[in-house]
C-alpha cells in the first residue's frame, strides 16, 4: 500500500477500545502515508515521528459506531518533525520513463467514521487504508501540537503541488475540526502552507451524493495558536501566531472581513477565532432515506450562505447503491456572540434534530432559527435536559 507503518490497537489489552499510541517512528519517501491506521477507539496518538519526503505524511483515522459516535474522540499528532522534499529526486529527470509524479503533503485532518479497516486489508475495493468506506461519525477532533515543519516549497522537483496541510481526497462527508497549538514552521515558502481540494465533481451522481457534490471539503477548519516562524517565512503569513485556515467556500469565506483568499492554496487565511463547526442532523425515523438537501446556513446581516449537502451513500447492495444517506450536516460558521443563523431546508425540516457547535473559542455563541411549515409545539433539550419555555428577548 506504500505506507511506512499501519498502527492498530493491541487486541490483547482491555484498553484497546479506549486509547492507543504510536511513537518514535521514521519514514522516508513513502508513496502514500508515512504512518496511518483506521482502528476502533476513542483516542489515537502519534508522537515523536520523523517524516521525510513522504507523499501523504501522517493522517490519523479512527472508527466508532452506534451511540459511541457521540462521545468525544481525539486524533493527535505531536512532538514530530515533517521535512519537505529531500535533495534526492523521485526520478532521474522530469521525463524519465516509469516515474510517478505526486502532489505531496505533511499532514491532513483526521477522519472519524462508523466503519474502520483491519490492519491487513483483504479486499481491493477497500484500498488504500485512508479510503472512506462508511458513514461519518458525529464527533471527532484532530490536534497537531508542538510539531516542526522544515523546508516546505510550493512545488516539487517534478513540478507538482506540495503543501504542509492537505485533505484526504476520499473524505466527502465530514472533516472534524483541527486544533494546531505551538507548532514551528522553518523555511516555508509562499503557497506551501496548505492546499485544500474542492469537492469532487464526480461525487455528483445518484449513487454517491446526488445532484451536487458532498460538501465536507468546503467546511474544513484548522485553528492555530502559538505558531512560530523561522528562516524563510511566507509573506502571506505576516509572522502570525494565531490564525485559522478554511476552504475556498464561496458561500462563506469571502464574506468574513478578517479572512483573505489565496487562490494558489485554494483557501483562506483568517484571523477570526470565532470560526467554528456547527453540526446538525435529523433524528427522525426516516433520516437515512428522506432527502431535505440542499440546506443553507445563512448568517443574518452578512453575505454568508453556506450550501450543505447530506452525506454520501456508503451502502453497496450487490450491483446497486443502497440509496441511503445520512441527513447530517457539518458546516463552518462564524460564531460571533450575538450572531443569528437561519437554517433553510429544501425539503421539509426534520421534526426531531440534534445540534452541536465544535469550537476552539469558548465564547462562540449563535442563535439558530428554522422556519417550520406548520404550527405545532416544539421542545428544546440541552445536554439531555429540557429547556423550559422562557420570555422572548429582543436583545438576542
Amino acid at each position: 500500500m506504500g505506507v511506512g507503518a499501519i498502527i492498530f490497537a493491541d487486541p490483547a489489552t482491555s484498553q484497546k477500545s479506549t486509547c492507543y499510541e504510536a511513537r518514535d517512528f521514521a519514514a522516508y519517501k513513502t508513496h502514500a502515508q508515512g504512518i496511518t491506521g483506521f482502528d476502533a477507539g476513542k483516542i489515537v496518538q502519534y508522537r515523536n515521528l520523523t517524516m521525510i519526503d513522504t507523499v501523504l505524511g501522517s493522517g490519523a483515522q479512527i472508527s466508532t459506531a452506534g451511540d459511541l459516535q457521540y462521545q468525544d474522540t481525539l486524533m493527535t499528532v505531536m512532538d514530530s518533525t515533517f521535512y519537505g522534499e529531500s535533495e534526492i529526486p523521485d526520478c532521474p529527470h522530469k521525463d524519465a520513463d516509469g516515474c510517478f509524479y505526486y502532489d505531496k503533503q505533511a499532514i491532513w485532518p483526521g477522519s472519524a467514521t462508523m466503519r474502520g479497516k483491519p490492519a491487513h486489508i483483504d479486499m481491493t475495493s477497500a484500498l488504500p487504508m485512508y479510503k472512506i468506506k462508511g458513514d461519518a461519525a458525529w464527533t471527532g477532533l484532530s490536534k497537531y501540537a508542538r510539531n516542526t515543519f522544515i523546508g516546505w516549497k510550493a512545488r516539487t522537483h517534478m513540478d507538482r503541488k506540495m503543501a504542509i496541510y492537505g485533505l484526504n481526497h476520499e473524505q466527502s462527508d465530514y472533516i472534524p475540526r483541527a486544533d494546531a497549538p505551538d507548532n514551528k514552521f522553518i523555511d516555508v515558502e509562499d503557497d506551501a502552507l496548505f492546499y485544500f481540494m474542492s469537492p469532487k465533481e464526480k461525487w455528483a451522481n445518484v449513487k454517491d451524493c446526488g445532484d451536487f457534490p458532498c460538501t465536507a471539503p468546503n467546511n474544513v477548519l484548522i485553528s492555530h495558536t502559538g505558531s512560530k516562524w523561522e528562516g524563510k517565512k511566507p509573506a502571506t503569513m505576516k509572522h502570525l501566531s494565531e490564525f485559522q485556515l478554511i476552504a475556498n467556500n464561496s458561500g462563506l469565506a469571502p464574506h468574513i472581513e478578517s479572512c483573505k483568499g489565496y487562490p494558489n492554496m485554494n483557501g483562506y487565511i483568517c484571523e477570526a477565532k470565532s470560526l467554528s463547526v456547527l453540526q446538525f442532523e435529523s433524528n427522525d425515523e426516516d433520516w437515512m432515506d428522506r432527502s431535505c438537501q440542499p440546506v443553507f446556513l445563512n448568517q443574518q446581516g452578512s453575505g454568508i450562505n453556506n450550501k450543505l449537502n447530506s452525506q454520501m451513500d456508503h451502502v453497496w447492495d450487490g450491483f446497486y447503491a443502497g440509496q441511503l444517506r445520512q441527513s447530517r450536516f457539518p458546516g463552518v460558521i462564524n460564531a460571533v456572540k450575538g450572531s443569528t443563523y437561519d437554517i433553510t431546508y429544501t425539503g421539509t425540516p426534520p421534526k426531531k434534530q440534534r445540534f452541536e457547535i465544535f469550537a476552539a473559542d469558548s465564547t462562540a455563541d449563535v442563535v439558530i432559527r428554522i422556519a417550520y411549515p406548520e404550527a405545532q409545539a416544539y421542545q428544546v433539550e440541552a445536554d439531555g435536559k429540557r429547556v423550559e419555555m422562557n420570555a422572548w428577548d429582543d436583545n438576542i
